[in-house]
């Protein structure tokens, strides 16, 4: 990294921690004589997020300034629940009757951060500095700099309390003096899920309106009931692996589109916080608990389009430990998105008006499995209604290495949580899910094929394309801008499958509704995959296991198996497994 073109060893300042947060205290003298503080959070990411968070708090009056790590350059600067502003400084911030020459010299600290003005001191020796700096907002400005360790042998910050304070003084008139009252390294908190599914009920406010979401996820597929209070529910399933999402109405009714996933599910998903779950190491005083806080632009939440959100995920620091199971993880998450539009009609603005929050509450979460397996199952009646095919496997497992009896008994006793594994290498092995079997086609459509429209949405598609009595089909692509649609009219045939063609979904119109897939991959074209479990290894509770042997139905062994011998059997929610030691 370079400031003023000069290049900064902090490793003796900071060791070798990419990440780590800044406790500090900026304390200034008002024309008046009394002390007046400003308090500072700044979160380093040094690593490949290269960014800055710094949050200040005075009085009633918050700043949150984003910068890039590596150039130090501000992107963004906030006062929360009024503007922000890109690229932004904060010389429009307003003291309380302050002289110019005061306001100056703290608004220049401010923007510098207490990382940028330690940076000062990497090189040499010398505790005092005297030079032109880059404030931040691209402006100069002549500062002196003093800095007094409390140990002048042993010049180190991480991991230390009060261990530095910095005098900063413009001229001979006014000074600010930064105390830096904690530098800890972060620590990556691991959360873990446990076997089976879970529910989680979880209350999104905006003012006075609120929703409460009650979310039913196994493995990669989660069901949503939303009620807002005023008989106004809804329901949805989501599909992450595929990137589905069914909308459930009516009794029997149905609407299944592409789509990304509500922020709801995102924020109540274990997987979502893997790269972000930093903590101080040790317990820090007086820390906000505001562990991320991240700008985004031009973000699409329920269905409306906002210029900025900023997102500050708070939860109180899980120290010691570095890992922490779900659901504990959740009884003390709060999300706030504070949403903001452009300033005026200008696209070009770099103002951003302050709207209004979001609140995201957890009340709880529960692990079970049974329950919301069997609840999302049994939407498959609504959303595929002519699904009437089951087939159960019987799948041989063994111990691959040499175990002890008490290794085997463990096993034995785990054995629900051993089906859940078991499930899923099933599911990526053979590239399913439980709501759906690989709905996703690539075909090559010419741009001269007849009957071609182009929609915004895949409902605008079928609604277009419903009443037309001569399609037995309607193939929906997914395209740069929108969604490319064409109905097959009946007799005739679908366009040619290309590995390099457009991703589309293809839709029965056999009911005159279009509303189930029609194109889902049969379980006569998926048996051919069974024979890729064979062989398959994979670990559970640190056992190493094997699939050794695979039967379908009432025992006709799968590599015996011929078409005209299928029996089928109800599709039920269990597994039947044999497990023994393969080494006796």
């Amino acid at each position: 990294m370079q400031i003023e073109n000069e290049k900064l060893d902090l490793q003796h300042l900071f060791g070798n921690e990419t990440n780590f947060l800044i406790k500090a205290k900026l304390n200034y003298e008002t024309i008046e004589g009394s002390s007046n503080d400003f308090y500072i959070e700044e979160s380093i990411y040094s690593d490949e997020r290269n960014r800055i968070v710094t949050l200040i708090n005075h009085e009633a009056n918050p700043i949150e300034i984003f910068r890039q790590f590596e150039t130090q350059r501000i992107e963004l600067v906030c006062f929360p629940f009024k503007h922000c502003y890109r690229d932004g400084d904060l010389w429009n911030y307003q003291f309380h009757s302050e002289h110019e020459m005061v306001t100056r010299i703290v608004k220049s600290a401010l923007l510098m951060g207490p990382y940028r003005i330690i940076s000062y001191f990497a090189n040499g020796t010398n505790n005092k500095i005297s030079r032109w700096v880059h404030t931040g907002d691209g402006s100069m400005q002549y500062l002196e700099m003093t800095s007094v360790f409390s140990d002048r042998h042993n010049k180190k910050l991480m991991g230390l309390k009060n261990a530095l304070k910095i005098i900063i003084t413009e001229g001979h008139d006014r000074n600010v003096t930064l105390y830096i009252t904690q530098v800890e390294p972060f620590k990556k908190i691991t959360i873990e899920k446990l076997d089976g599914g879970c529910t989680s009920q979880v209350t999104v406010s905006i003012g006075s309106r609120k929703n409460l979401f009650t979310i039913a996820s196994v493995d990669s597929v989660s069901s949503i009931k939303i009620s807002d209070g005023k008989l106004n529910d809804r329901e949805l399933v989501y599909d992450y692996k595929f990137g589905m999402k069914y909308t459930l109405s009516g009794s029997n009714e149905c609407a299944i589109e592409f789509g990304d996933a509500p922020d709801e599910l995102i924020y109540a998903n274990p997987d979502y916080y893997g790269s972000e779950s930093y903590f101080p190491k040790n317990p820090v005083a007086s820390y906000s608990n505001k562990f991320m806080v991240k700008a985004e632009y031009n973000k699409v939440i329920n269905n409306v389009n906002y210029d900025l959100v900023v997102t500050t995920f708070s939860r109180p620091s899980p120290n010691p430990i570095s890992s922490i199971y779900s659901f504990y993880w959740f009884a003390n998450l709060s999300i706030e998105q504070k949403l903001y539009s452009k300033y005026g009609t200008n696209q070009e603005s770099f103002q951003y008006d302050y709207i209004e929050s979001r609140v995201i509450s957890f009340s709880r979460e529960i692990w079970v499995f049974d329950r919301n397996l069997n609840e999302i199952v049994n939407l498959n009646d609504r959303c595929f209604k002519e699904r009437k095919e089951a087939i159960i496997l019987n799948l041989k497992i063994s111990l691959l290495d040499q175990s002890t009896s008490r290794e085997l008994h463990t096993a034995l006793a785990s054995i629900l949580g051993i089906k859940n594994y078991l499930r899923r290498l099933i599911m990526d092995k053979l590239e399913i899910s439980i709501k759906k079997r690989g709905v996703s086609h690539k075909f090559n459509i010419k741009s001269t094929e007849s009957g071609q429209i182009h929609t915004s949405t895949i409902d605008e598609c079928l609604h277009l394309e419903a009443s037309k009595s001569n399609l037995s089909d309607v193939i929906t692509c997914k395209t740069r801008g929108d969604y490319l649609c064409l109905g097959i009219a009946n007799g005739n045939s679908l366009p040619d499958e290309d590995n390099n063609g457009l991703d589309c979904m293809v839709f029965s119109n056999s009911d005159q509704s279009l509303s189930r897939l029609s194109r889902e991959a049969p379980l006569k074209v998926i048996e051919k995959s069974y024979l890729n479990l064979n062989g398959s290894k994979f670990n559970a509770y640190d056992i190493k296991l094997v699939v050794v042997d695979i039967t379908i139905g009432d025992g006709i062994r799968l590599d015996n198996y011929k078409h005209s011998q299928r029996r089928f059997r109800p599709l039920k929610d269990t597994v039947s497994i044999k497990l023994d030691n393969l080494n006796n």
